[in-house]
């Protein structure tokens, strides 16, 4: 059995079995990506030293609305406590190629560096919520 590639990725990282080596690596990098297409930003996942300049990088993209993006991960490459998660990622009108890094803190991964451009995404709209329906009374009125 040989897992599908990507012409820019490689190997395609098998999300749904993945290897225990490198799978919560791969959860952290999706929880990004949904966090993103709400609009927030996860802080925690960041590895402490950099928190506060990938919070504000991430906050910057996200002043206009949430984005999204399919994202595909390559084959996860790591060495000791390190991982390297290529990723592409497209939508109808922009490609972006790049890598997220993590390292492994106390049994946990942190992104450490963020190397893939997310400032071109298309920003996702939101549908407004429908006005509240009018209370009908059910009550015979009294004369």
């Amino acid at each position: 059995m040989s897992l599908p590639d990507d012409d820019t990725l490689g190997v395609l990282a098998d999300i749904r079995t993945p290897d225990p080596a490198w799978a919560s690596a791969l959860k952290i990098c999706d929880t990004v990506f949904q966090a993103l297409s709400k609009g927030t930003v996860l802080t925690e996942v960041f590895y402490e030293p950099v928190r506060l300049p990938l919070t504000i990088s991430f906050n910057s993209i996200l002043e206009t609305g949430p984005r999204r993006a399919e994202y595909r991960s390559g084959l996860p490459v790591r060495k000791g406590k390190r991982i390297t998660v290529p990723v592409l990622l497209t939508n109808s009108s922009k490609e972006a190629f790049g890598h997220i890094y993590l390292l492994l803190v106390e049994k946990n991964w942190y992104i450490e560096q963020w190397a893939l451009d997310i400032s071109g995404l298309p920003v996702l709209e939101i549908p407004k919520e429908a006005p509240p329906e009018p209370e009908i009374s059910t009550e015979t009125p009294k004369e």
